[in-house]
């Protein structure tokens, strides 16, 4: 439950709260992306905001699309790729005073 595993893998852990759900998927150096499967729209808005994921799916997975920034969090995240945010990874940005 603690790597990154990129292929068909389902991993599944039991758990008795919303809270306890929250502390196992955030438990992880690494946030790339998270599901959630509810019929309570109002626990989905509380898991998406307490998620610490870069993408959060709720009820499907997917749903790449070009004007969303894709980008993960912790040792998933370095910067956000897709849309107008990557090109921020791509910008320095200077600052310069001079007295005239």
């Amino acid at each position: 439950m603690q790597q990154e595993v990129f292929g068909p893998v389902l991993a599944v852990q039991p758990f008795d709260t919303e809270d306890k759900a929250v502390a196992l998927a955030n438990g992880t150096s690494y946030g790339l992306a998270a599901t959630v499967f509810t019929r309570d729209t109002s626990r989905a808005h509380r898991m998406v905001a307490r998620l610490r994921a870069g993408v959060v799916h709720v009820n499907t997975y997917g749903g790449a699309d070009v004007s969303v920034p894709l980008g993960g969090h912790g040792q998933s995240g370095n910067g956000h790729d897709k849309s107008p945010h990557a090109i921020d990874k791509f910008r320095n940005l200077k600052t310069a005073w001079i007295q005239l």
